[in-house]
């Protein structure tokens, strides 16, 4: 069924058009819309117009020809509200000016004009002039739900959503992003999406990258991108990973990793010491005995172990032994075995009901150990969805950050 707000061919003129009728019909949002982003203070006796002038019906080839405002709010005085919008191209001063032009020979002498963008590059000191991105205009709407229901901001919020995944897999839209992580949406009611993971953990990774305690402390290079390009198929775990420093650009399995994975119901986020990890690294983890092996996974424990008491989290400090096997270089890594197990099963804890067993630490040592398959070793919290209220907001990057720093005695060991 096509979308109440998909009407046009031009993917700016679709997101304004999303924009102008949600504005249209939910009048409370359209008020403070006014007031947010223009010099008017109310919302009374107001038309709206998209990709049209005042008095004037054009087709959607002849708007773009004459270059006209994608959006425009008016009064029937002197006031008006010009918007243009832009996705893959940037803004031109030029075109700017001219819907100035137009708006001052149609008598209106008091007017703004709106860009609405998807990077914030544009510098201008123009007092006539704002400029806004996609991600900050959907950030306000998820605020204005948090306070008012609204169906049509609901709607504009989620035609935002659906429309970064249409342009980001078209590659329309190769930079920046038309929203901003705000939880992960998965649970019983709402299934697993992979083209929505895709866009969420996007999100989550342009996020973490700007935390700087994971550099100073973990000593993680934020310079340096993870995958190039996220590829897979339905059915399939979006994962995504941050490099250490002395990791090298083009081969991250040489190295230890932070990695981030949006599982169909649960969100794992871990170090992970990869099959191919350096020999120097492989003698420092495994080289001095299991009891060495079992101590500084003991300060693991302990420090995951503190961060779910300290934010009552329903997480899991777990441990996971991975063999794969790969039928070409660029296929998705069939599973031979894996090994996943509650590190509580290893560590005694007096308030849990897991049943002490601590042959698995045994046991992956020993396979770890003895190399003779391809296999990793990954350790952090997994999250389920729908047992932890935290996946569902933005409060969960500061969980993830939270968790990579309690593995910091691995990356010390490492």
């Amino acid at each position: 069924m096509r979308n109440v707000f998909d009407q046009y061919s031009q993917p700016e003129n679709k997101l304004t058009h999303a924009l102008m009728t949600a504005l249209n019909e939910d009048k409370k949002l359209l008020s403070e819309f006014i007031q947010k982003y223009s010099n008017r203070d109310n919302s009374r006796n107001l038309t709206l117009i998209e990709q049209q002038l005042p008095g004037q019906d054009v087709t959607e080839e002849e708007a773009e020809r004459k270059g006209l405002p994608d959006g425009w709010i008016y009064d029937n005085d002197n006031w008006s509200l010009l918007i243009e919008s832009k996705v893959s191209s940037k803004l031109d001063l030029d075109q700017l000016e001219r819907h100035c032009v137009s708006a001052n020979m149609r008598g209106f002498d008091n007017h703004t004009v709106l860009a609405i963008v998807v990077t914030d590059d544009f510098n201008s000191n123009h007092k006539w002039l704002r400029v806004i991105t996609w991600s900050q205009l959907y950030v306000w709407l998820k605020t204005y739900l948090t306070k008012n229901k609204s169906f049509w901001a609901m709607q504009l919020t989620r035609f935002l959503e659906i429309s970064e995944i249409k342009f980001t897999e078209a590659k329309y839209m190769t930079e920046g992003t038309l929203t901003e992580f705000s939880g992960i949406p998965f649970n019983k009611e709402n299934h697993y999406n992979y083209l929505e993971a895709k866009r969420i953990i996007k999100l989550m990774m342009n996020a973490l990258l700007k935390r700087q305690v994971l550099e100073s402390e973990l000593d993680i290079d934020l310079s340096k991108s993870g995958r190039g390009a996220i590829t897979g198929s339905e059915g399939v775990d979006v994962w995504d990973f941050l490099r250490l420093k002395c990791s090298t650009l083009h081969d991250h399995t040489a190295y230890p990793h932070f990695t981030l994975s949006l599982g169909r119901d649960k969100l794992y986020t871990v170090i992970t010491i990869p099959d191919r990890v350096n020999t120097a690294y492989r003698k420092k983890l495994f080289g001095n005995g299991l009891n060495s092996f079992s101590e500084v996974l003991k300060d693991v424990y302990e420090n995951l172990n503190g961060l779910i008491v300290k934010r009552n989290l329903n997480a899991i400090p777990t441990i996971t032994l991975l063999q794969r096997h790969f039928l070409s270089q660029r296929s998705i890594g069939k599973v031979d075995g894996i090994l996943e197990f509650d590190m509580r099963t290893i560590f005694k804890n007096e308030t849990s009901k897991v049943k002490h067993q601590p042959i698995w630490l045994q046991t992956v040592y020993e396979l770890l150990k003895v190399k003779k398959a391809n296999t990793q070793l990954s350790v952090g919290l997994v999250f389920n969805y729908d047992n932890c209220s935290e996946t569902q907001s933005n409060q969960i990057l500061d969980v993830v950050v939270e968790t990579w720093l309690g593995l910091k005695p691995l990356v010390q060991l490492l």
